[in-house]
C-alpha cells in the first residue's frame, strides 16, 4: 500500500492487539461470570485502557471549559436556572488514576438541566395510538428503551413532559440493582410522558450520551449510586436530583468518549 495507509493499518493493528489483551486477561479472571466479564470491560473503557490516547483529541480540560461556558451562556439567555456550585472532588472519590488528558468532573456539571415527571392518574395499560402514557420503571433498565412499558392517563399533562427521540433516560426510583437505570430512547412511536420515577438528562454539548451510558454502568458509578440511595426496602430504593448531579465520574475528550464507546460496543456485542 502506499506509505501513509501502511502506518495506518500498522495502527489499527497495535490497536487491537492492545484490545485483545486487555479482553484476554479479563476472561482469564472473570472466565466464570460473564457479567463480571462485562462489568470488568466498562470499567476498563472508563479508566482509558481500552482505547489509545491522542494528542490531536485535545484535553479535557479544554472540553470541560467549553462545557461551562456553554452553560453560562444558557444562564445568561435565561435558559436554564443559575443553580449552587457543586462541591470539589475530594482525593478520597477519585479510586483510580486516569490518563493525563482526562478529568475528573461531577455529572451535574455536564448538564443543562433535568426533567422530572409527574405522578397522574393512569389505566394499568399501554395506551393506543391515539392516547397519551406514561412510562413505568420497567420502561427504563439497561438496555432498549420498552415503550411498551407504559400506561394510559386518564389526565394530559404539559408537553414539556413527553419523550421524545433521544432523550437520555435514568430511573430515580427502582431496585438496589436498578435504581440509576439508564437507557437513550433510539425511537419512540407512542405519545409518552416521564413519571415521577423517571427523569431525563439534558446533556451540554461536548458529551458523548453513549460514553455517558457505559460509565452509569460501570461498577465505580453503581457503587456511588447504591451507597446514596434510599429506601426501607431493597425492592424500592430512591436517589435525588441533587445525588444524580454529584455523582464523580472521568471525561475525556470528545473524540475518544466516542472511540471508548464503539469499542464497548463491538466487545459487549461479542459477550452478549
Amino acid at each position: 500500500p502506499p506509505l501513509a495507509e501502511q502506518k495506518r493499518i500498522v495502527a489499527r493493528v497495535e490497536e487491537i492487539f492492545r484490545l485483545l489483551d486487555a479482553i484476554d486477561a479479563a476472561q482469564e479472571q472473570y472466565a466464570a461470570d460473564a457479567e463480571s466479564l462485562k462489568a470488568k470491560l466498562i470499567t476498563l473503557g472508563i479508566q482509558g485502557r481500552l482505547t489509545e490516547q491522542l494528542a490531536s483529541d485535545g484535553t479535557a480540560e479544554e472540553l470541560y471549559q467549553q462545557i461551562q461556558a456553554e452553560k453560562q451562556r444558557l444562564i445568561k439567555e435565561g435558559k436554564i436556572k443559575r443553580e449552587k456550585p457543586l462541591p470539589e472532588i475530594s482525593e478520597d472519590e477519585i479510586p483510580f488514576d486516569i490518563p493525563e488528558n482526562w478529568k475528573w468532573v461531577r455529572l451535574g456539571d455536564l448538564l443543562s438541566f433535568i426533567d422530572a415527571g409527574k405522578n397522574i392518574k393512569c389505566i394499568e395499560k399501554p395506551p393506543q395510538s391515539d392516547e397519551v402514557g406514561i412510562v413505568k420503571v420497567s420502561a427504563v433498565s439497561w438496555g432498549v428503551f420498552q415503550e411498551n412499558e407504559s400506561k394510559t392517563c386518564t389526565e394530559m399533562l404539559n408537553e414539556k413532559y413527553l419523550i421524545q427521540q433521544n432523550d437520555f433516560l435514568i430511573s430515580r426510583a427502582n431496585t438496589t440493582e436498578l435504581v440509576g437505570a439508564c437507557v437513550i430512547v433510539e425511537q419512540i412511536e407512542k405519545k409518552l410522558m416521564l413519571s415521577d420515577k423517571i427523569l431525563r438528562l439534558n446533556l451540554l454539548s461536548g458529551i458523548y450520551n453513549y460514553y455517558l451510558l457505559h460509565a452509569l454502568r460501570s461498577a465505580f458509578l453503581r457503587f456511588q449510586i447504591e451507597t446514596v440511595a434510599t429506601g426501607t426496602s431493597a425492592s424500592m430504593k430512591n436517589i435525588s436530583q441533587g445525588e444524580i448531579k454529584e455523582l464523580v465520574l472521568p471525561l475525556p475528550p470528545l473524540a475518544e468518549q466516542k472511540r471508548i464507546a464503539e469499542t464497548l460496543e463491538r466487545v459487549l456485542g461479542v459477550l452478549a
